[in-house]
């Protein structure tokens, strides 16, 4: 039995910023998100570190892609939270991506994977966290951060890149987001990335999927021009 169990990320789309208009059955027009598959389907991405997604060299030779077909993308995670202690580990900021990090599951290095035959043609998902740098963001104090970051996205095209900023912003007991820095420092992202010219992102606005209605929801949304996907965590 394998050892190992793995995240599904299965983004639904709803169309809050469309590039391209199809037919849909009943004769209703509809747009579709930057990247939705145009014949109906869903992106299946799986994660969330080396070791559960595998298709490297030992050890990472036995998770997910050393067994299963070829899925639309990976999942991975980083941050802009240099110098916070995690499960004693002491983030420097963007860990995982250019450089192996360990906060606590197992490694992960996206440089790593991007530059292995198996993950050639999979669209990557990121989960970006802004947890006790919400604020920080904000007021550009991590601007440094977010321009390497813009720039390494930039380097990925035309691989796409699903970027979830703030993931599940509403899980207060657990992210403690600030509402008015959260949408600041998630536009502020935004803004600065389209200033570099990084095309190959598309921006996703993440709920937990159980903690807010309707009225709490529309208060925390960036606004259209700031979201490609709404997205909700799902836990069975």
């Amino acid at each position: 039995m394998m050892k190992h169990l793995f995240l599904f990320l299965i983004l639904f789309a709803i169309a809050c910023n469309p590039e391209v208009k199809i037919e849909a059955d009943h004769n209703d027009s509809r747009e579709l998100a930057k990247y939705e598959p145009e014949d109906g389907k869903v992106l299946v991405f799986v994660g969330q570190e080396l070791d559960a997604i595998g298709g490297l060299e030992e050890p990472y030779d036995n998770g997910y892609l050393d067994h299963f077909d070829r899925p639309a993308g990976f999942t991975m995670y980083t941050n802009f939270t240099p110098g916070e202690n995690y499960f004693g580990y002491v983030l420097k900021g963007l860990d995982g991506v250019k450089f192996e990090a360990d906060w606590g599951d197992s490694p992960s290095h996206m440089d790593r994977q991007l530059a292995d035959p198996d993950f050639e043609n999979m669209a990557l998902a990121i989960g970006l966290s802004l947890v006790a740098q919400e604020d920080k963001v904000a007021n550009g104090e991590r601007d440094e951060l977010i321009n390497e970051f813009g720039e390494w996205c930039k380097s990925l095209s035309p691989r796409p890149v699903f970027l979830r900023i703030g993931y599940e912003f509403d899980g207060h007991s657990w992210n403690h987001y600030d509402r008015e820095d959260y949408l600041k420092a998630y536009r502020r992202i935004k803004d600065i990335l389209d200033e570099q010219g990084v095309e190959n992102v598309a921006y996703v606005w993440q709920s937990t999927g159980w903690v807010s209605d309707q009225y709490l929801l529309e208060e925390w949304y960036p606004g259209d021009d700031y979201v490609d996907w709404c997205a909700t965590s799902f836990f069975a």
